[in-house]
């Protein structure tokens, strides 16, 4: 999903400056494998290699914010105004503030949309195995990394919505004469023909930074770095499984390789299913994909933790003092009420996917204990 985002930037760029390959489709998949094979060459190496990388991104990351607030405070000249954006104004904020979604959308499709965006909260706890003191680490950790998550989506949300506007035509003309939208046509489901506006571009963001393409690399960097700690903590993940031989016929990926048991054959199978999903190309119908399946993981978790604090069971003992195993069933029902709302027929899915593999490791767990 991430390399797909990483993918549709770069071919935005190359298009607009008359390169490509072929069709805008098949460059996105190229693109999108070159690059996977690139992260796959990094994890193969290690994870210091892997956590230098990160590093290097965040770097990006930060300078590309920094750049993208300093540019809000920059007075927009006739160009920029054309595009939307008016500066910091009140009125602006406030015809922004309320939602006016266009050609269908709603909520629940943007919020399955927007979901996966918030998931590498979790990154932490999937290299659990790497940390010193996985305990405290985590807690704090992913609590932080909720807190700066929170807080940079909305000040950026806030930032937008109070310099630009949702419709401009791009005309300087029309800027001049004090109405972006005079060269703009309006659909009766409310979608407009303008080309600018916070409603019409993805590239609203870069126009409005001191420094257009610092964001572009920002983008890159943002996409490119959830793409190596999802390619890093899967396949751990899938090799704990293994090695607890939770599932039957799959105790082979459980092999480490290296000073570190580097789980390779995980890394092959994680991008050969990246692979996959490359092939869709499409970046938006990927998140709403991904996102019932990210929704389903939580409900789960939360309903495991609320079912192993009912049971008492001896091996559960969370040491976050804030822990309650009512909200833990609360988290899960709240789950599962969002997968129904953004889709009944991927929701009943991705529960059936589910049910099936609690089934298959209940009969494996019969057969180890039968030969026991």
């Amino acid at each position: 999903m991430n390399t797909v985002g990483f993918a549709e930037a770069l071919v935005d760029l190359l298009s607009g400056c008359g390169i490509g390959m072929t069709d805008r489709w098949n460059d996105i998949r190229i693109y999108g494998i070159l690059a996977l094979i690139i992260l796959l060459g990094i994890t193969v190496v290690g994870m210091e290699w892997e956590a230098r990388t990160q590093l290097v991104l965040l770097g990006v990351i930060i300078a590309s914010f920094i750049n993208f607030f300093i540019g809000s405070f920059i007075p927009p000249s006739d160009s920029k105004r054309a595009k939307g954006i008016v500066g910091f104004s009140a009125d602006t904020f406030t015809n922004n503030f309320f939602p006016a979604f266009r050609g269908g959308e709603t909520f629940m499709s943007m919020f399955g949309i927007f979901f996966p965006a918030c998931t590498g909260i979790m990154a932490g706890a999937n290299i659990s195995g790497d940390l010193k003191n996985p305990s405290k680490a985590i807690p704090k950790g992913t609590l932080s990394a909720i807190a700066v998550s929170v807080f940079s989506y909305l000040a950026c949300a806030m930032v937008v919505s109070a310099v630009a506007v949702r419709d401009a035509s791009g005309s300087i003309a029309d800027a001049v004469a004090g109405n972006q939208t005079t060269a703009c046509g309006f659909h009766p489901n409310g979608s407009s023909t303008c080309e600018w506006g916070i409603s019409n571009s993805y590239g609203m963001m870069t126009e409005i930074s001191a420094v257009g393409p610092i964001i572009t690399t920002g983008v890159f960097a943002a996409s490119l770095s959830s793409a190596l700690a999802c390619l890093v903590s899967a396949p751990k993940i899938f090799q704990a499984l293994c090695l607890d031989n939770i599932f039957p016929y799959i105790h082979v990926m459980a092999r480490g390789y290296g000073k570190s048991g580097e789980p390779r054959l995980a890394y092959l199978l994680t991008f050969a299913i990246a692979c996959g999903i490359i092939a869709i190309a499409d970046l938006n119908t990927i998140t709403f994909l991904v996102s019932n399946f990210f929704i389903g993981t939580y409900a789960v978790i939360n309903y495991a933790c609320f079912d192993a604090s009912l049971s008492e069971s001896p091996g559960f003992r969370p040491g976050f003092r804030f822990y309650n195993k009512w909200l833990s069933l609360f988290g899960a029902l709240i789950c599962v009420a969002c997968m129904f709302m953004m889709s009944w027929q991927g929701a009943l899915a991705t529960m059936a996917i589910i049910g099936e593999e609690q089934n298959m490791t209940q009969k494996h767990y019969v057969v180890i204990l039968t030969n026991s």
